[in-house]
């Protein structure tokens, strides 16, 4: 089974490939899946995109096309006013978040962005889609190991026997192996 995977952050159905099977549990929602934000596991992080669109939220218009013409700080500010306009709106956190890594070379604001926004009340899906991606800020661009292993362990214990519980524990091995590897060298 060499298929990749993808976990639906708006209703948790797996996804093997780009659109669901015809007459599938899952194909009655698959223009919604068009829109929907995935997390996408693979060795050694979780991967968050945003599945195939051809109508990107009008929200999002403005700072997606910063984006594309690489004005990385605007793009920030627009998906600012997107949170501003709706606090609900995980993957605007997650945008910010990104843009600021690995665009902008701040860790700091992306760290503090994604901090912010796990203060508020969220889905379950998007708590673990910005609690992993918090966890990516803290480990590959600050590398604070204990502030990822804690979040990893907080995500665990918030969300037993889910699919957000079991990734968790797998980045946490990583991790662990990692830094075990780093003391032997």
């Amino acid at each position: 089974m060499g298929q990749s995977k993808r976990f639906c952050t708006k209703c948790g159905h797996i996804e093997y490939d780009r659109s669901p099977a015809p007459g599938s549990a899952h194909a009655h929602a698959a223009v919604e899946h068009e829109h929907s934000d995935y997390i996408s596991p693979t060795r050694g992080h979780v991967e968050y995109t945003r599945a195939v669109t051809s109508h990107t939220p009008q929200t999002h218009a403005a700072a997606r096309e910063a984006l594309a013409r690489s004005d990385y700080a605007t793009a920030i500010d627009e998906y600012r006013k997107v949170i501003e306009f709706n606090p609900d709106d995980a993957l605007a956190y997650s945008e910010i978040s990104r843009a600021a890594c690995e665009h902008l070379g701040d860790p700091g604001v992306a760290a503090a962005t994604l901090e912010e926004a796990l203060c508020r009340e969220w889905p379950q899906e998007d708590a673990a889609l910005l609690c992993m991606r918090l966890v990516d800020v803290y480990w590959h661009f600050q590398r604070d190991a204990a502030s990822s292993r804690a979040l990893l362990v907080q995500l665990k214990e918030a969300m037993p026997g889910t699919q957000y519980a079991a990734d968790a524990q797998k980045r946490l091995h990583e991790i662990n192996e990692q830094i075990a590897l780093q003391r032997r060298q």
